[in-house]
């Protein structure tokens, strides 16, 4: 029994770390955390197999060789997990050993009385049963705070971004279902890419792309982001969509969606627009919307049920299913769908041409005057009556129009080719007959008259070559990024980050990108100047502010990485800090260093560290570190706890 009792405990003790860091119990490991636990479990129950064995043929061991028997038994289960190529946690691996040792000791002190050590160890196994029942419970889930925060770098601004997670977004009947890039949706239910987020006269409205309505306000210091989630919903009529078309398993049909949100604000009322899908059942086809109501008194929460919807804009013509010899049936990712106002009276669409761009299709929509996709099209808001504004258009993703009319607009291109374009009304910039993109899978596009060139129809101001997944736009326009002033800032899909565009004189001055490390979606400026993102993968939205005086550990590290490497055996600019704690001063091989550092003696312990970095010149004058001391004693030490942790 005390050999059961034994394993039983091992089990359990060897996977507690496991159990306290997850929060979760034996029985809901995965099938590689159960393999370890019971190779561990296994490993003692040889131990103690080997040991009986020696005392039954009257060999006495001490309990040194009692503890190598027990060492290399467990040492063995490592090294056979690390050859299948189990990757193992030092803390797996120490606490094993650790509850090996333990065992071996319980064994030692009760030898001559069986009884007593099967009651130790079934006490022992108990509690290690009690350590997974309370985990199960969730004594050791963390609190999740539902939020995070991250110093990023940028060029003239440390910038506090918090990242607030939505899990409440993703929900059964959520619309039509798609798997968002790292979340497991079942079948049924989830939330669809898209959507739009933007600033009311009091807090902010997200539209998500499955149409869901919610407001928020921009959460105090420490305190998560709350959804009002509103009884409003978008008319897109995605289920009609999927019935008619999921038995056809080439049309990805979760790209239906909403595309957008726009409110025009009136004194005393609002009115809300939002761009979609819709399907129309009798004719099989669907098209882009914009529907509308009105709020009376400009408060959204007031509103009781689903509003009056009004149908404000329909493309034209009503688009099939293609059953085309190349492209996609259904490219509802290539819809635009942004939407801005353009003074009091103008709302502005984008509308993609959904492929029908005549290499994928028979017909170029984009350069067809009688349809409206591949344009931006001008809405009168009192009339309804539409115009085409421009034309040429592949996918303009998004679209912001600054205060002093000038109009802004992001364009995915085919295989590189993404534009920013200064939208000017009348203009045609040439999709499909001219892109700085080729065709995917080759080195030019088809159409074009000119390979490579925009010849003949209007430039844009900026074309990423290889494409980055442009999404939205907006730009800079209050003071809290009082450096950034007049320039736009553009986000992306593939590259997951912000490109920071300064443009003067017709000319782009400044391309500055920022990591943000999510797809993002949407991007608006704050009222209070910060600058908001809508992420649809993961969903969250991104609150981003200067940071100020503000310096966390990676900024203060970021100094060093300028000019040094931290790893592998190669210098750069300055020596290779990879174990400078403890090192001879000027001694990595190959550095040719200043001769105020090669005067010096001694190593690089902490005091040294810390009078170098304090005064660089002063330690050793004539060195060439060209950057200024670190007067704060609170991050000298945040740079040394770093390179001793190297």
């Amino acid at each position: 029994m005390s050999l059961l009792f034994g394993s039983i405990a091992m089990l359990f003790i060897a996977s507690g770390w496991l159990a306290i860091a997850e929060g979760k119990p034996l029985w809901q490991f995965e099938p590689r955390e159960l393999f370890v636990a019971g190779a561990f479990a296994v490993a003692w129950a040889a131990s103690a197999v080997l040991r009986r064995t020696r005392e039954s043929r009257g060999f006495v061991a001490s309990l040194f060789d009692d503890g190598v028997c027990s060492l290399a038994c467990v040492g063995s289960a490592i090294i056979l997990l690390g050859l299948r190529n189990f990757v193992l946690a030092k803390q797996e691996i120490v606490l094993a050993i650790c509850a090996g040792l333990a065992l071996l000791g319980l064994g030692t002190l009760f030898r001559s009385n069986r009884k007593s050590l099967t009651r130790a160890l079934a006490a022992l196994a108990f509690a290690g049963l009690a350590l997974h029942l309370s985990a199960a419970r969730g004594a050791f889930t963390p609190v999740d705070p539902g939020f995070t925060r991250q110093f990023i770098s940028s060029h003239l601004y440390g910038v506090s971004a918090t990242y607030y997670r939505l899990p409440s977004l993703i929900k059964p009947g959520g619309g039509i279902p798609i798997p968002p890039r790292g979340v497991r949706v079942e079948p049924g239910g989830g939330i669809r890419e898209g959507g739009g987020v933007i600033a009311l006269p009091k807090g902010y409205l997200l539209v998500s792309g499955a149409g869901d309505f919610y407001l928020f306000d921009k959460p105090a210091p420490g305190a998560r982001l709350v959804l009002r989630e509103l009884d409003i919903q978008v008319p897109i009529n995605g289920d009609a969509f999927k019935r008619a078309v999921e038995s056809d398993t080439a049309v990805r049909y979760w790209n239906f969606r909403v595309q957008d949100v726009q409110v025009q604000t009136r004194p005393d009322a609002m009115r809300v627009f939002v761009s979609h899908h819709f399907w129309h059942e009798p004719r099989a086809c669907y098209v882009v919307r914009v529907s509308s109501f009105d709020v009376p008194d400009a408060n959204l929460e007031a509103i009781s049920g689903n509003p009056e919807w009004e149908t404000f804009f329909e493309s034209k013509p009503c688009l099939g299913i293609k059953n085309f010899s190349r492209g996609q049936r259904f490219a509802g990712e290539e819809s635009g769908g942004k939407l801005a106002m353009l003074g009091d009276d103008t709302l502005l669409l984008t509308l993609g041409d959904h492929e029908f761009d005549g290499l994928n299709s028979e017909q170029p929509l984009a350069q067809d005057p009688d349809t409206s996709y591949g344009k931006i099209i001008a809405l009168d808001v009192e009339s309804g009556e539409a115009s085409t504004f421009s034309t040429g258009h592949r996918n303009p993703q998004g679209l912001f129009v600054g205060a002093d009319g000038t109009v802004w607009s992001t364009e995915h291109g085919p295989a590189g080719g993404d534009e920013l374009n200064r939208v000017v009304r009348g203009e045609n910039y040439g999709w499909p007959l001219a892109t700085h993109g080729v065709d995917y899978g080759l080195t030019r596009w088809p159409l074009t008259h000119k390979h490579g060139s925009h010849e003949g129809y209007a430039q844009p101001v900026y074309a990423w070559v290889p494409s980055i997944g442009v999404s939205a736009l907006t730009g800079v326009e209050a003071t809290a990024f009082d450096a950034w002033r007049g320039d736009l800032l553009v986000t992306s899909l593939r590259d997951r980050g912000l490109w920071r565009m300064r443009i003067r004189n017709g000319g782009l001055v400044v391309n500055e990108r920022i990591e943000t490390d999510i797809r993002v979606r949407d991007i608006i400026e704050g009222k209070d100047g910060e600058v908001l993102l809508w992420s649809d993968e993961n969903p969250q939205i991104v609150f981003m502010e200067p940071a100020g005086g503000e310096r966390p550990p990676e900024a203060v590290v970021a100094v060093c990485r300028a000019c040094h490497t931290l790893h592998g055996d190669a210098s750069a600019i300055g020596p290779n800090l990879h174990g400078v704690v403890g090192r001879e001063i000027a001694s990595f091989p190959g550095y040719q260093y200043s001769k105020g550092l090669q005067a010096r003696r001694g190593v690089w312990d902490e005091e040294t560290l810390d009078a170098f970095l304090a005064d660089p010149q002063g330690f050793a004058p004539g060195n060439s570190m060209a950057l200024p001391a670190i007067e704060s004693a609170a991050e000298r030490r945040i740079v040394i706890d770093y390179l001793k942790a190297l």
